[in-house]
Formats: structure tokens, C-alpha cells, sequence
């Protein structure tokens, strides 16, 4: 089952910014978020308050998500360095 994928405001600008500054990392996304939409539990649940959102690296840096199955759908919430990527 194929999931479609959406973005929180703002966040489809902030991905882009990476095309420019840094393309491997760019390129990196883009294979993580289309193995995401076949497999979309391939990365590790999180717990407490962030409960319910999952997260997946990308070298040093994390995108956070949720899965939506009753409408077939991941949201992608953050992608920023693990450093910030939780506060």
C-alpha cells in the first residue's frame, strides 16, 4: 500500500533550502521520504511527549512524522539537525 505524503506549513520551503545548500543531503531526503511511502514504519516510534510521531535519521539530521492510516497518508512535521530538532 502506497501512502501519500504531506507537509506541514512551511516545511516543503525549508526541504527546498536544502537543494541549494546542500544537494547530497537534499538528494538523501528525497530517497528517505519515497521509501517512507511503501514502508512507512521503518522508522522508530517515539515515546512520552512526543508519542505518536515517529522519527527516521538522515546523517545527522531528523525528520519527524506522523502516520495517518485512516486517510493513507504521512505528515512530515520537522527536518532539522538532531540538535534542534527536538526543543
Amino acid at each position: 500500500m502506497t501512502y501519500t505524503i504531506r507537509y506541514r506549513p512551511g516545511l516543503k520551503d525549508e526541504i527546498l533550502k536544502f537543494l541549494k545548500n546542500d544537494p547530497v543531503r537534499f538528494e538523501q531526503l528525497t530517497k528517505k521520504i519515497e521509501y517512507l511511502t511503501e514502508h512507512p514504519e521503518m522508522g522508530k516510534p517515539l515515546r512520552n511527549q512526543l508519542k505518536g510521531k515517529w522519527r527516521v535519521h538522515i546523517g545527522s539530521y531528523v525528520l519527524l512524522y506522523t502516520i495517518d492510516p485512516s486517510q493513507n497518508c504521512i505528515v512530515l512535521l520537522k527536518f532539522k539537525h538532531h540538535d534542534e530538532v527536538y526543543s
